[in-house]
């Protein structure tokens, strides 16, 4: 299954980036339209 945005109610943005010292390393970031659920 191909993820999209679509997929994940809320989120507004979401990247992918390794990390510059160790490349079997990423960094995930998400960034929604509210606060994580409680």
């Amino acid at each position: 299954m191909k993820w999209t945005l679509g997929n994940e109610p809320g989120c507004r943005k979401f990247d992918v980036v390794s990390d510059a010292k160790d490349r079997n390393k990423f960094h995930l970031y998400e960034l929604y339209e509210d606060e994580m659920p409680s």
